[in-house]
């Protein structure tokens, strides 16, 4: 995982200020989506539980909650390279 880290950040250095706003735009639009559609996901696990009880569909939005985290992870790494960008300049 680690490892991962390093090459992501590395590879971050040499794209363009234009590129690195697209990808932190499209990020922060992707993982708003995905918390909007998890947030749906619960409700209706929270409403089929109370009418038929615990079946494999309540717990569904835990499984796709790591994707959000995920994503606001990555929307971190990004404004930190535009910050250190900006502070070089």
């Amino acid at each position: 995982m680690l490892n991962f880290l390093r090459m992501a950040k590395k590879s971050l250095e040499y794209i363009s200020d234009i590129e690195l706003n697209r990808a932190y735009t499209r990020a922060k639009t992707l993982t708003v989506i995905q918390a909007i559609l998890v947030f749906i996901m619960l409700v209706f696990a929270v409403l089929m539980t109370i009418d038929n009880g615990v079946n494999p569909f309540t717990f569904l939005p835990l499984i796709f909650t790591p994707m959000i985290i995920a994503g606001v992870l990555q929307m971190r790494h990004f404004k930190k390279e535009m910050k250190r960008r900006n502070e070089q300049e």
